[in-house]
């Protein structure tokens, strides 16, 4: 049972794991700090290991910055575990930070960091003016007398100022985990709100649909040269055929039998209509199916 796979030791205090670190764990890896409230990866690493279950999946349906594949992967690295994730991301981020996340903790990084330090700055009003050739060569000194400290140094005009900043940017590599993972994004609806296909989604695709709802085989075995002919494939002693073209309404007809390229014991055939009896089909051993109505639904 779940439960009874739940360590029973003492609980830590949530308060021991700092919510803003989350926020600076995100930074070192994509130097991004405009995600809310990321989640602190020990917290989560924690939660998860709880689950004696080291070839457990985890499922994280709202998957944000990917902490959880964070958590996931150091937990496999530090006990050997086989655990896997499944990340679920609706949001415009989920290429450019919750993947990107996951790749770099995979393969290594170089950390993310800045640091501006003020060296210099003198305020410009009319009762300094009158020195402003001497403010400048006071702030080119301390540019000067910096420049080994500091990996840049920079004299700008802030705010009605002279400032001289000096800034470290130099991060550390960071050893990747290892692991692997696979990306995936939902194209567009493959039915419409009327349950018929979606005009918008392209023939080959509505071709895999069918095929895997038909033998729940990859849609890869499918034929590479799938045409006008609608062959789909063969499982065993069945040929899967789909007629189907957005911009007309197809027939399985006594002339579409004539041409049929490859034969078998048995056909599923889909298409939007039918003009051959029940007679006929049984005797040819057809199992005719009409889009939509018959295509099955997940």
């Amino acid at each position: 049972m779940f439960f009874e796979s739940i360590d029973k030791g003492p609980v830590p205090s949530i308060i021991r794991y700092n919510t803003s670190e989350g926020t600076k764990e995100l930074k070192r890896i994509l130097d991004t700090g405009n995600f809310d409230n990321p989640k602190n990866v020990d917290m989560i690493s924690y939660l998860i290991d709880l689950i004696k279950n080291k070839n457990a999946v985890v499922l994280d349906s709202f998957a944000g910055s990917g902490t959880t594949a964070e958590a996931v992967l150091n937990l496999n690295k530090r006990d050997g575990g086989e655990r896997r994730f499944i990340l679920i991301e609706m949001e415009d981020y989920a290429e450019s930070v919750t993947a990107e996340r996951v790749k770099k903790v995979i393969k290594g990084y170089t950390t993310h960091y800045r640091k501006v330090v003020q060296l210099y700055a003198k305020r410009l009003n009319l009762s300094n003016l009158r020195k402003g050739s001497q403010i400048l060569d006071n702030a080119h000194e301390v540019m000067e007398n910096n420049q080994s400290r500091f990996d840049k140094v920079q004299c700008k005009l802030n705010d009605n100022s002279i400032v001289v900043q000096g800034i470290k940017q130099k991060g550390q590599q960071v050893a990747g985990v290892g692991g692997g993972f696979s990306y995936y994004t939902i194209g567009d609806t493959l039915l419409d709100e009327y349950g018929n296909f979606n005009v918008d989604v392209p023939t080959s695709t509505v071709a895999s649909y069918i095929w895997y709802s038909e033998t729940r085989n990859s849609a890869s075995v499918i034929n590479k040269h799938f045409d006008e002919s609608g062959y789909l494939g063969r499982v065993s002693d069945t040929a899967y055929y789909l007629l189907y073209d957005p911009t007309r309404i197809t027939v399985l007809n006594e002339s579409f039998l004539t041409h049929i390229k490859y034969h078998a014991d048995m056909y599923v055939i889909y298409a939007d209509r039918l003009t051959i009896s029940k007679d006929r089909l049984s005797a040819l051993h057809i199992t005719f199916k009409k889009i939509p109505r018959d295509v099955e639904r997940f």
